[in-house]
C-alpha cells in the first residue's frame, strides 16, 4: 500500500493527519485514514476523514454542525 499525507488538522487537543491510501494491487480503491495520537481510523470517504480529523484536533467547522434531534 501507498500512502500520502492529504490534510492536517491543528488543533487544543493535537494534531489530526488524513490520508489517502492506495493499494498497490487495487489502485482505482482508494480508501481514507485519520491518525491522531498514535491511532488510526478508517473513513469510507475523503469528507468523512476530513470532519473527523477536524473534530479530532478540537477544531470542527460550525458549518457542518447537525440541529439536535427533536
Amino acid at each position: 500500500m501507498s500512502e500520502a499525507l492529504y490534510f492536517t488538522a491543528e488543533g487544543p487537543l493535537g494534531i489530526a493527519e488524513v490520508y489517502q491510501v492506495t493499494p498497490h494491487d487495487k489502485p482505482s480503491q482508494v480508501q481514507w485514514e485519520v491518525q491522531f495520537k498514535g491511532e488510526r481510523h478508517q473513513c469510507s470517504a475523503e469528507g468523512e476523514a476530513v470532519i473527523i480529523a477536524m473534530e479530532l484536533a478540537g477544531t470542527p467547522d460550525e458549518s457542518l454542525a447537525r440541529p439536535a434531534p427533536r
